[in-house]
């Protein structure tokens, strides 16, 4: 399975997602964005503010991928901002959350 994993001041861009994962020999492509919502348990947000320890987090997030993933995942792209995201803006590209598509084989 080949793993990307980018953890990245700028703007995420979910095409670079979809690029990476597409192969004329699968069939389906599954991305998930999580986005800055503008509230949380009925109070204002106006941006989170994200911070990591890039190696570390690679490192993890490579050993949850290998975890949770096989069957017939061939890609997998995982993307996580750091720094300030305000609301809309896309602050990862896989889904950490029970049920996930990856943890579901599905990606």
């Amino acid at each position: 399975m080949e793993v990307v994993v980018k953890i990245a001041n700028e703007p995420l861009n979910p095409t670079e997602a979809v690029d990476h994962v597409t192969r004329p020999d699968c069939g389906a492509i599954s991305v998930f964005c999580g986005t800055t919502r503008d509230n949380f348990k009925g109070r204002e947000v106006v941006r989170l503010e994200y911070e990591a320890y890039p190696t570390m987090a690679d490192k993890v997030i490579r050993e949850l991928v290998e975890e949770i993933g096989g069957g017939d995942v061939r890609r997998v792209y995982v993307a996580h901002r750091v720094g300030e995201v305000g609301v809309g803006g896309v602050s990862c590209g896989s889904d950490q959350r029970k049920g996930s598509y990856l943890e579901e084989g599905m990606v």
